[in-house]
């Protein structure tokens, strides 16, 4: 956690760089869309990894069967933020972000029934939430520029 927000400070840090070397008059060819992606992609890889420690959170509920309705409306919520999220998102992160949709949904469909396939349902979720980025995070490609 500590390390994710000193990579969120660092990117603000170099944003905020970036943008005073421009207003004194320079600048740096195509490296206006790597560090938006980079930066969309940092604030996207948070709210996955808030899902997920929420999942966490809810892991005795959901085993035994406590505040279902709860459950599956904090499940809604996160489905519904994770879509907006990643809804213009690279091909490779979006077909990960289904993958865990999906096992979200799977999750919800398995709530009544608690014990292991509701543990097992969960697994399968948390783990499609931490392989939402992958390895092609921002699926940016730099420009190479000629001397």
């Amino acid at each position: 956690m500590a390390g994710r927000l000193a990579l969120l400070l660092s990117v603000i840090a170099l944003v905020l760089s970036w943008q005073a070397y421009r207003r004194t008059g320079g600048t740096i060819p195509g490296i206006d869309q790597p560090l938006s992606q980079a930066w969309d992609g940092a604030v996207a890889g948070g709210e996955a990894a808030q899902a997920r420690a929420r999942l966490l959170a809810r892991r005795t509920e959901i085993e035994t069967r406590q505040d279902v309705q709860k459950v599956r409306d904090e499940i809604t919520g996160m489905r519904q933020r994770l879509e907006s999220t990643y809804e213009g998102a690279g091909d490779g992160v979006r077909q990960r972000w289904q993958a865990a949709d999906q096992a979200l949904a799977g999750l919800q469909e398995r709530l009544d029934q608690g014990g292991a396939q509701a543990e097992q349902a969960l697994d399968q979720a948390l783990d499609r939430l931490r392989d939402i980025r992958g390895s092609d995070e921002t699926e940016v490609q730099p420009e190479k520029t000629e001397p």
